[in-house]
């Protein structure tokens, strides 16, 4: 009797379909976003998405702030992101003021403070730009660092540096000022696919220390189109 019950069990294995394959998709994020790689990872994984780092030819991009790059229709908001301005243990600022960040910035604070940036392009500097300077110039002696783990550790190993972080990358550098949080997005280069708008909700209902976890989606109209 065993005998027939394992003969038959495997004659159903045998003869079911073989499961449907995973779905490739080709993700991004910038190195601002990298944090909400591991919520994409677990909502593709959860409706059947393989997804596959590809900088070149996404089909789901995750940027930091409202000014989105070129090509980009739709946008999703799937959490947010608190700005710092930072600066090391003992760095001789202990706190700023809005306008005393921009000057300091401007390059019209104290010499001994030295200034440090992101590129220009990427999605931190430009949100950067918009929120803290209200798109007036930063100071052209400031130094660049890649990423927020370069801007962190820079700051750390001098205290007469300044730069801006995201709260979660700051660690035990000093909060000097606290400016407006910003939207991470989830943007695709066309209407999303059916089989991606499962992963956008999914993606809209992890819930993330600076946001409610029942957000409605927000489609953002793109910048960089003309009508």
């Amino acid at each position: 009797m065993k005998i027939r019950s394992l003969l038959l069990a495997l004659l159903l294995v045998a003869c079911s379909p073989p499961p449907a394959p995973s779905r490739l998709i080709d993700v991004y994020a910038t190195p601002a976003t990298r944090p909400w790689l591991t919520d994409l990872y677990t909502c593709a994984a959860q409706i059947g998405l393989t997804p596959r780092f590809d900088p070149q030819t996404p089909d789901i991009s995750l940027w930091l702030g409202e000014i989105l790059p070129a090509g980009t229709t739709f946008a999703y908001e799937i959490g947010r992101e608190d700005l710092v301005i930072a600066a090391h243990p003992a760095s001789p600022l202990t706190s700023l003021t809005l306008e005393q960040a921009r000057q300091l910035f401007a390059g019209r604070g104290d010499p001994a403070i030295q200034i440090w940036v992101y590129p220009p392009a990427t999605d931190l500097q430009q949100t950067v730009d918009a929120v803290l300077m209200n798109d007036r110039p930063i100071t052209s002696l400031a130094r660049l660092a890649f990423d927020p783990q370069h801007m962190a550790e820079a700051l750390s190993s001098d205290p007469n540096r300044v730069g801006i972080l995201p709260r979660r990358a700051l660690s035990s550098l000093r909060e000097l000022l606290a400016i407006p949080s910003a939207p991470i997005l989830a943007t695709t280069p066309s209407s999303p696919q059916p089989d991606l708008l499962p992963l956008l909700t999914c993606l809209q209902n992890k819930p993330h220390p600076t946001t409610s976890p029942n957000r409605p989606t927000n489609q953002l109209p793109n910048k960089h189109t003309s009508d």
